[in-house]
C-alpha cells in the first residue's frame, strides 16, 4: 500500500478511535501515529479488569477496531504465521495419534470415567449417522469454490462437469459407481486396457493460505474435485441428521443468545478452540466412529497434502476444505460433551457448557488432542462470546472490525459498519453525531452507484433513514419500491451439451440414487438422458462474475431501521 493510501487509512481510524473517547482508543491512536503495527495487531483486553459494560465496550472496540485489518502494514509474515501453526497442529495430530493408537489396541490404561464417556460418545455418534448407508449420496453436489482442476476461477457446476477433474484413489470407486448410474457415465472416457475411467488420480490436496487477520493467515486444503463433491453430500447428511438431536448447523442464534444469557447470569461457560479443524487426529475419529461409517469417511477424505511442493501425509483427519469437516468436528464435540452433561450447545467449535462442566469437559478435551483457547473461553466473570456475539452482564458488546482496504467495496463495507458503531454509540435511536463527519466523508468518496441509500436487509446500498432513500412510489402499508444498483450475475453460453444437461439434471437425477446403490446388481438400472431439461438460452453464472444494474425493487416493512444521526 502507498504511502498517501496508508495516511489515508490512518486518518480515518483516529477518527473512529476519536469517537470511542476512552483510555484506550487513545492509546492506540498513539501507537497509530507512531507506526506500531505489530503493538496494535497484538493488543490484548482482559474482561475481568472491568464492571460496567458500557466502559467494557468502547475499550473492548478499541482494540478490536483493526485486529483483523488486512491493509495495517505489520512486520509480521502472516504466511509463514499460518505456516507454522499448520506444522504445529499436524505435531500435536501425530502425539494424540500415538496415544490413540494404544488405546483402540487396549494397550493405554483409561482412567475409568474416559472409558464410560467414550463408550457413550461412540454410541451417540452411532446413532446420529444412523443404518442408512447411502442416502448421503442423494445430497452430493459442487461447493461454490474452487478445487484442485479449477482453471481461471470458473466454479460453475457446468465448469466443473466440462472437464474430468481429479479424485484420490480411495474416493474413484464412489466415481466410477455413479457414472454407471447417472448420466455422469456421459462426461468420461474410459480406458479399455485398464476397464477404468480416464481421470488423474491426486495423491491428496494443496494446503493453501488466505487473508484472515492483521496477525495471521488462515490455511486451506484444496480438495480434488469428485473428492469435493461426495465431501459435500456426506456433510449435508450429518447435518441434517443432527438437526433431529437437538444440533441445527444452519442457525447460530441459539449460540449467541446463549452468550448474551450467560454471561449475566453465569450458568453457561463459552469454550473456543484452538485450530479445531487442525487438531481433529486420524486415531481419535477411527475411535468414535462406527463402521462402515469408519470407511466412508476415510475413503472420501485425502490422506496426504502437498505443501511447497512436497507430499507429507496426514496426521489430522481433516482440514478446512474438506466439505464435511464443519459437520464431523461438530458431531465429535456434541457426543463428546453431552457424554459429560447433555446441556451444552454445540456449532462446530464454538461451545456453550454448563459452568459446572467446564472442568471436566476441558480435561476430557485435552485427553483429545484439541487446544483449549484459553483467551477466548470464558466460564467466570461478566464476559462470553460465541458465534461471533460479545455479551457482557447481559449486553451485546460484539464489536466492528474493519478488515478490508478502502476500495469501493472496503468503504462501503466500513461506512454500514460505522452506522452500526454510531447507532450502540447513540441514545433514544439516534447516530451519535461525534461519527458523523468520517461517515459522510466516506460515502462522497465512493462512486455513485455505491452512494444510493437504502435499509439495512440490502447490503450494496449505504444504509441509512427511509427519508433518504431513492423511493419510487408508495405501496400501500406493505412496503415502498426504490431504485438501486444491484450485481446481476452475468451469463456465459454453453458450449458443451452433456456437460450443460448434467449441471441441469445435478441432485434432481439422483434423488433415489441411495436406494439404487443398496442394490447389488448395478447394470439393470443405469439412468439415461430421459425427460431432458430445455437448455434454451439459460447458460450459466459464476460466482463473483456480475454486472451492475439500475432496478426497481420492492422493501417490505417490518424490519428495524436505523435512526437518524443526533446533533
Amino acid at each position: 500500500m502507498k504511502e498517501h493510501e496508508l495516511d489515508r487509512h490512518v486518518e480515518v481510524a483516529e477518527a473512529i478511535l476519536r469517537a470511542l473517547d476512552c483510555p484506550r482508543s487513545l492509546a492506540v491512536v498513539i501507537l497509530l501515529r507512531n507506526k506500531m503495527w505489530d503493538e496494535i495487531a497484538n493488543l490484548k483486553l482482559n474482561p475481568l479488569d472491568f464492571n460496567d459494560p458500557d466502559e467494557f465496550f468502547l475499550a473492548h472496540q478499541a482494540t478490536k477496531l483493526l485486529s483483523k485489518a488486512k491493509w495495517l502494514p505489520t512486520s509480521i509474515d502472516k504466511r509463514q504465521v499460518a505456516k507454522d501453526k499448520f506444522l504445529e497442529s499436524e505435531q500435536l495430530c501425530f502425539r494424540t495419534n500415538s496415544i490413540w493408537a494404544s488405546f483402540r489396541q487396549s494397550e493405554l490404561n483409561l482412567q475409568p470415567d474416559f472409558r464410560q464417556i467414550l463408550h457413550s460418545a461412540r454410541r451417540k455418534i452411532g446413532k446420529v449417522l444412523g443404518s442408512n448407508l447411502y442416502a448421503w449420496t442423494e445430497l452430493c453436489d459442487f461447493g461454490p469454490g474452487a478445487d484442485g482442476s479449477t482453471v481461471h476461477g470458473m466454479t460453475s457446476a457446468y465448469n466443473k462437469l466440462s472437464n474430468p477433474g481429479c479424485v484420490t484413489r480411495g474416493a474413484y470407486p464412489y466415481l466410477n459407481v455413479f457414472c454407471e448410474l447417472t448420466t455422469l457415465g456421459r462426461l468420461f472416457t474410459g480406458n479399455i486396457a485398464t476397464g477404468q475411467l480416464d481421470i488423474t488420480v491426486s495423491r491428496g490436496n494443496s494446503v493453501t493460505f488466505v487473508p484472515k487477520s492483521a496477525k495471521t493467515d488462515r490455511p486451506i486444503a484444496v480438495e480434488p474435485r469428485w473428492n469435493m463433491f461426495f465431501q459435500k453430500g456426506l456433510g449435508r447428511y450429518v447435518r441434517n441428521r443432527l438437526k433431529h438431536f437437538g444440533v441445527n448447523l444452519d442457525f447460530q442464534g441459539l449460540n449467541q443468545a446463549l452468550a448474551i444469557y450467560s454471561s449475566r447470569t453465569g450458568k453457561y461457560a463459552t469454550i473456543d478452540l484452538a485450530s479445531a479443524s487442525d487438531t481433529v487426529s486420524y486415531e481419535v475419529v477411527s475411535a468414535l466412529l462406527p463402521e462402515p461409517w469408519l470407511t466412508i469417511f476415510d475413503s472420501l477424505r485425502c490422506g496426504a497434502y502437498n505443501l511447497d511442493g512436497c507430499w507429507v501425509p496426514y496426521s489430522k483427519w481433516s482440514s478446512m476444505g474438506n466439505g464435511y469437516t464443519f459437520e464431523l468436528e461438530s458431531l465429535l464435540f456434541w457426543a463428546l460433551c453431552s457424554s459429560i452433561d447433555d446441556d451444552i450447545s454445540v456449532y462446530g467449535d464454538d461451545l456453550i457448557v454448563p459452568t459446572k462442566s467446564y472442568d471436566s469437559i476441558v480435561r476430557l478435551l485435552d485427553f483429545c488432542g484439541f487446544k483449549v483457547n484459553t483467551e477466548k473461553s470464558f466460564s467466570s466473570g461478566y464476559f462470553r462470546e460465541s458465534c461471533g456475539k460479545d455479551a457482557f452482564d447481559g449486553v451485546d458488546v460484539t464489536p466492528i472490525y474493519w478488515k478490508e482496504p478502502l476500495d469501493d467495496q472496503g468503504t462501503l463495507t466500513l461506512v454500514n459498519q460505522i452506522s452500526v458503531l454510531a447507532t450502540r454509540l447513540g441514545f433514544s435511536e439516534l447516530r451519535a453525531p461525534s461519527l458523523k463527519k468520517v461517515w459522510k466523508d466516506l460515502v462522497y468518496r465512493l462512486p455513485k452507484r455505491f452512494q444510493q441509500r437504502g435499509p439495512t436487509l440490502i447490503s450494496t446500498v449505504v444504509h441509512d433513514t427511509s427519508s433518504a432513500w431513492a423511493s419510487v412510489r408508495k405501496n400501500g402499508w406493505d412496503g415502498v419500491y426504490i431504485n438501486i444498483w444491484v450485481p446481476v450475475p452475468r451469463r456465459f453460453r454453453y458450449l458443451h451439451y452433456d456437460a450443460a444437461v448434467a449441471s441441469h439434471l445435478l441432485r434432481r437425477e439422483w434423488s433415489n440414487l441411495g436406494v439404487q446403490l443398496a442394490r447389488s446388481d448395478l447394470s439393470d438400472h443405469a439412468l439415461s438422458f430421459s425427460e431432458l431439461p430445455s437448455l434454451g438460452s439459460h447458460g450459466y453464472t459464476v460466482r463473483d462474475r456480475v454486472d451492475w444494474k439500475k432496478r426497481t425493487v420492492f422493501v417490505p416493512c417490518g424490519y428495524k431501521d436505523l435512526g437518524p444521526w443526533g446533533s
